[in-house]
């Protein structure tokens, strides 16, 4: 982890957050209201045995360790989020009734071709416990490697965005605070790497990998898109964003690709475009 003091401007040396024998990837920070931080990460274990979708890895399930004081000091050890079989790739998110979700997926091997979907778990008790994963599009069959993320919509309902590495990006809805969910539907755009941010003008942001690094504007809780804007031309992967004081926003994402690096890029949002500032 790093830590910046001047929204960005600067950044202190790395330090190790949580380290295990795994490979813990895709790690991702949220802020509850209680205060308490929670990082979500799923890990990867070596195997003898190469597998198309390992890669010489077995996954061993979806993990959290927390933090009561800013990230000062974290869990020595880890909890589990969900089962063996269910990946995430996403934060955290409170809803405004304080129960939490957080988006999941699953992939599935059936002879030489793939297919996956997305999933959510939740909590009713600040994070202690989670329910069991509810799927999304499980009985559609489609490529669906989901990397879940979540946004509550202004009417109180849930909009779950899911990646596709071969079809365009899809969406889901529920109506019921993530305990099921709408058909995964075709979004209209391509997208990797989904993470969803709302601006307190209201605009929602759906940043995401292909083209390059961009992201999707939306004006009408997630009914249309504008875009893709682009915020940098490396694929990136899992871009975030954060708005800051003066109503800039900052996007963080790293590079792909053998000796990537890690970015950050500022810009203000206007008339449908990105305009770069300076950090």
């Amino acid at each position: 982890m790093v830590r910046s003091s001047d929204e960005g401007h600067t950044w202190s040396a790395p330090a190790v957050l949580y380290d295990d024998p795994d490979d813990n990837r895709d790690p991702h920070i949220a802020q509850l209201k209680s205060g308490k931080l929670i990082c979500t990460f799923f890990s990867l274990r070596k195997t003898k045995t190469k597998t198309k979708l390992g890669r010489g890895f077995t996954a061993t399930g979806s993990f959290f360790v927390t933090s009561a004081d800013n990230g000062n000091t974290w869990d020595t050890s880890c909890t589990v989020l969900a089962p063996k079989g269910w990946d995430v790739s996403a934060p955290v998110r409170q809803m405004r009734d304080g129960h939490l979700v957080v988006g999941l997926y699953k992939l599935k091997q059936m002879g030489a071709n793939e297919w996956a979907w997305g999933g959510t778990t939740s909590s009713y008790d600040d994070g202690k416990t989670w329910t069991p994963p509810v799927d999304i599009g499980k009985d559609q069959h489609l490529p669906l490697d989901a990397e879940t993320d979540v946004i509550q919509l202004k009417d109180g309902s849930l909009f779950a965005a899911l990646r596709s590495g071969i079809i365009n990006m899809h969406y889901a809805r529920s109506t019921d605070g993530g305990k099921s969910w709408s058909k995964a539907m075709d979004i209209g755009f391509k997208g990797q790497s989904p993470h969803l941010y709302r601006m307190s003008d209201g605009t929602i942001l759906l940043s995401h990998r292909v083209p390059d690094t961009s992201v999707h504007l939306s004006h009408d809780e997630t009914k249309t898109w504008v875009g893709p804007l682009m915020i940098d031309n490396v694929k990136g992967a899992y871009p975030s964003a954060v708005e800051l004081k003066d109503k800039s926003v900052l996007f963080v994402y790293y590079e792909e690709g053998k000796g990537s690096g890690i970015r950050a890029r500022r810009f203000r949002i206007e008339n449908n475009q990105l305009i770069p500032l300076n950090l």
